[in-house]
């Protein structure tokens, strides 16, 4: 009887660890699918969402985010402005009385603003005390200094102060109004005596006047007296105004002429201006130590032979406070004083820019004035536009001037949902919170395909090399 073969029979699998990586390994794989799909759906409403709001969404989300993690990251390194601690002095000045706050310096600050009766007078001082001019005999005010740092802003506690009356000095006539320019960009004028250099071809100036919601005009010219911008906007209740160069300036010696006029009466104006240099050097902190002292760099009278050009003129219809985001803006610019009725269109820009004078939204048309000069036009908030101060700018071009009209408005945020006074989701949150998932999910599915990369880097050491002689060793074959 022939012999029975031996049947060969396979391996018998081994059920240990490598089937338990296998297993492990599927359900990662089930977990990563999901999350990516999950993921992508975020990032797909999140870019959806990102465009419907409208252009310069995403740009400025992840601006916030990355300023956001620097701020976090820097918070290691440094901490907020201390708190300043304000007293007050009075006393009289040129027949006028004065309201002096002292404070001393406080650390890890660059400035500081100080506000009376809770609205901004004046911003961007590096040094103090500071003499309040712009008061009246017999009159209380209170007072808080902000200081500001890389690192937030730290507010004083608020102090009161009377403005003295119990000697009256002559006081200067009523038709006096004071024009002061007293920043450039971060160079504190009130204590500086060099001549004002700024790296930036768009500078930004601020400054006082004594007149509560004065009209200002800010010009600026070569010393050949060529325009090279012209603008026109508003002081606030305290005479505090500040001014971003629209158009980019060219490097050299320049003049600033300021016009500051009482908005009830066109008659009481007072003028100022400021040489100052555009360049690509800027001064040494050794200089700009030099360069502060008791003796500041004097800003001048404009002389009588200087005429100012006729200014633009932009009034708001629906003037509300504040507007939402999403609003539409209906304003009207007067260009009768600066061009003759009649003429062909203008190309005219209209900007919202933000209290650092970035341009948030812009637009550009080609219009043509009514009978008496003005041109309506409306301006939509952007959804994203987040609540703070910003401005409104018409502009246009006069051969190699620049021509502008400005006027402040407060913007909030509109709500998206909102179930209460003081529970709300705005827009702006509601794009914001997305776009952190999208960061937190993407980075969650990258550490799922990092474990996968390892369980298989593992696998490859746990494969079992099986050789014909350990088969036969074995049993399983002849």
């Amino acid at each position: 009887m022939p012999a029975r073969k031996k049947r060969k029979t396979r391996p018998k699998r081994k059920v240990g660890k490598t089937s338990r990586r296998k297993r492990k390994k599927s359900a990662l794989k089930k977990i990563a699918k999901w999350h990516s799909l999950l993921t992508i759906a975020v990032l797909i409403l999140y870019l959806a969402l990102g465009f419907w709001l409208g252009p310069g969404a995403l740009q400025k989300d992840f601006k916030g985010k990355v300023a956001g993690a620097t701020t976090v990251l820097s918070l290691h390194i440094a901490g907020p402005p201390g708190k300043p601690v304000v007293t007050t002095s009075t006393g009289y000045e040129n027949g006028w009385p004065y309201i002096l706050l002292s404070w001393p310096s406080t650390s890890d600050t660059d400035s500081y603003g100080v506000y009376r009766n809770g609205v901004l007078l004046v911003s961007g001082l590096t040094h103090n005390p500071y003499q309040d001019m712009s008061v009246t005999p017999g009159t209380t005010y209170s007072y808080y200094v902000v200081a500001n740092g890389p690192l937030g802003s730290t507010q004083s506690d608020t102090v009161s102060a009377t403005a003295p009356s119990d000697v009256p000095p002559p006081p200067p006539p009523p038709e006096n109004v004071v024009c002061r320019i007293t920043t450039l960009d971060k160079i504190d004028l009130t204590n500086f005596r060099c001549l004002p250099i700024t790296k930036k071809k768009r500078p930004v100036f601020s400054g006082t006047t004594n007149v509560s919601n004065a009209r200002i005009q800010a010009e600026i010219s070569t010393p050949s007296a060529k325009r090279k911008v012209i603008s026109s906007f508003l002081a606030n209740e305290n005479g505090y105004w500040s001014w971003g160069v629209q158009g980019q300036l060219k490097k050299g010696t320049k003049i600033i002429y300021v016009k500051a006029t009482d908005p009830n009466d066109s008659s009481r104006f007072g003028t100022c201006s400021l040489r100052f240099k555009v360049s690509n050097k800027g001064y040494s902190k050794k200089k700009m130590k030099k360069c502060t002292g008791a003796v500041a760099y004097q800003t001048l009278f404009v002389p009588p032979s200087y005429k100012f050009s006729k200014p633009l003129n932009l009034q708001f219809k629906n003037y509300e406070k504040p507007f939402f985001s999403g609003d539409n803006i209906e304003f009207e610019t007067d260009f009768k004083d600066a061009f003759p009725v009649g003429t062909s269109e203008q190309k005219i820009s209209f900007q919202l820019v933000d209290f650092k004078n970035n341009t948030i939204y812009q637009e550009e048309k080609n219009k043509l004035s009514d009978k008496e000069g003005k041109i309506a036009e409306s301006l939509k908030i952007p959804l994203y536009v987040s609540s703070g101060q910003y401005k409104i700018i018409a502009q246009i071009m006069k051969g190699d001037e620049v021509v502008t009209a400005e006027r402040d408005l407060a913007v909030e945020e509109k709500p998206f949902i909102q179930f209460s006074s003081n529970w709300r989701l705005t827009y702006a949150e509601l794009f914001s919170n997305l776009g952190w998932a999208v960061v937190i999910l993407t980075a969650l599915l990258l550490a799922f395909f990092g474990l996968l990369a390892f369980e298989y880097h593992l696998s490859q050491y746990a494969v079992i090399q099986v050789t014909e002689k350990e088969l036969k060793k074995e049993g399983y074959i002849d």
